[in-house]
C-alpha cells in the first residue's frame, strides 16, 4: 500500500480518499456520519448533508495523535466550527484503515471536548473508514 511508504508524517498518512464503513455518534449507528473523506495536504472534503471543506489540524505527541476540522464558512451549520477529535491507523493485511472519534453528540451544533479514548458516548463520533485505492 502506498500508505506504508509514505514517510512517518501523519499529514502524509492522511492524505488520499478515505471511505467510511463504520459510524456511531452519540451513542447511535448513523449521524454525523459521511461517505468519504478526502485529505489533501492540510485541507479536508467530506459530505454531511452537503458538501463542506475546511481546514485540517494534525498534533501528535506520544500518548495521543489528534485530527481537528475548522470548518469553512459555507459548511451549513458547521460554518466556522472547530471539531476536535483524535485518530489512530490500523494496518491489516489488506487495508489501510483509519479510525477517528470526534467531540461531536448527536444533534447538529452538538459541540464537546476532544475525546479522550475510542469508546463512543453521547458526546462524540467514532468513525471508521477504509483507505479507497
Amino acid at each position: 500500500m502506498n500508505s506504508l511508504n509514505k514517510e512517518n508524517s501523519p499529514e502524509l498518512r492522511l492524505e488520499g480518499s478515505w471511505e467510511q464503513v463504520f459510524c456511531l455518534r452519540g451513542g447511535k449507528q448513523g449521524g454525523w456520519c459521511t461517505s468519504a473523506f478526502v485529505v489533501k495536504g492540510n485541507k479536508f472534503d467530506t459530505h454531511i448533508g452537503k458538501p463542506v471543506s475546511g481546514d485540517l489540524i494534525v498534533g501528535t505527541n506520544e500518548d495521543q495523535k489528534t485530527i481537528d476540522l475548522k470548518f469553512d464558512n459555507n459548511s451549513g451549520p458547521y460554518s466556522g466550527n472547530l471539531v476536535k477529535g483524535i485518530y489512530k491507523f490500523a494496518m491489516t493485511d489488506l487495508l489501510d484503515v483509519l479510525i477517528v472519534n470526534f467531540g461531536v453528540g448527536g444533534a447538529e451544533n452538538d459541540f464537546h471536548p476532544r475525546p479522550t479514548t475510542f469508546n463512543s458516548s453521547d458526546k462524540s463520533s467514532l468513525v471508521i473508514f477504509v483507505r479507497k485505492e
